[in-house]
């Protein structure tokens, strides 16, 4: 049978397809099949920058249906994502001049994951 495809890298995994997800390293809800390397990678706490974007990735955040229904346009919808990230991760947005600014990180194909 084949084998699933790391989420991160692209790579194929040992893990086959059929192999149920209570039985394998690596697996994230919602998001899929981890490589071990990638996996081990996303679950330890260095302070570099292809573990965050692993991390990043791999971290994911439910908006129920309530929420979505009841915000009244795309805008607070928006800011309400962004509450419910900061609220999960920890990290607090940033102000500049009045406006509030989420840093965003450039993902660039780095070789050195694969």
């Amino acid at each position: 049978m084949p084998n699933e495809i790391c989420i991160i890298c692209g790579n194929e995994t040992n893990v086959d397809v059929n192999t149920h997800i209570d039985m394998r390293y690596g697996y994230v809800e919602g998001a899929g099949q981890c490589c071990k390397e990638c996996y081990d990678k996303t679950n330890k706490t260095y302070d570099n920058y292809a573990t965050k974007v692993m991390k990043n990735r791999t971290t994911l955040i439910t908006i129920s249906a309530e929420d979505i229904l009841n915000t009244p346009n795309d805008m607070e919808l928006g800011s309400l994502v962004r509450k419910k990230y900061w609220e999960i991760t920890g990290e607090t947005p940033q102000k500049i001049n009045g406006f509030v600014v989420i840093v965003v990180k450039i993902l660039l194909v780095l070789n050195t994951i694969t």
